[in-house]
């Protein structure tokens, strides 16, 4: 087992962000194959800011693939 803070994760097998792969269908099946942690692909600051949809598609998620990681990029602090 290996915990992050509060949260417990079944293994050490965790996910990094990839775009264009992980995707909630392939987050899914890494979470079934035994991943302890998946993460969304790297998601941008600006768009989070600015809500384009795209970039918010990349927040849906499901419950069977929790917890989930969410790296946020970006280089504007404002």
């Amino acid at each position: 087992m290996l915990k992050i803070g509060s949260i417990l994760l079944k293994n050490w097998l965790l996910m990094a962000p990839m775009a264009g792969y992980t995707t909630l269908p392939f987050r899914l099946m890494a979470k079934k194959m035994g991943a302890g942690c998946v993460t969304t692909e790297m998601v941008s600051s600006k768009g989070l800011v600015l809500r384009h949809p795209k970039t918010l598609s990349y927040l849906n998620s499901h419950p069977d693939e929790k917890p989930l990681c969410v790296q946020i990029f970006g280089s504007q602090p404002e």
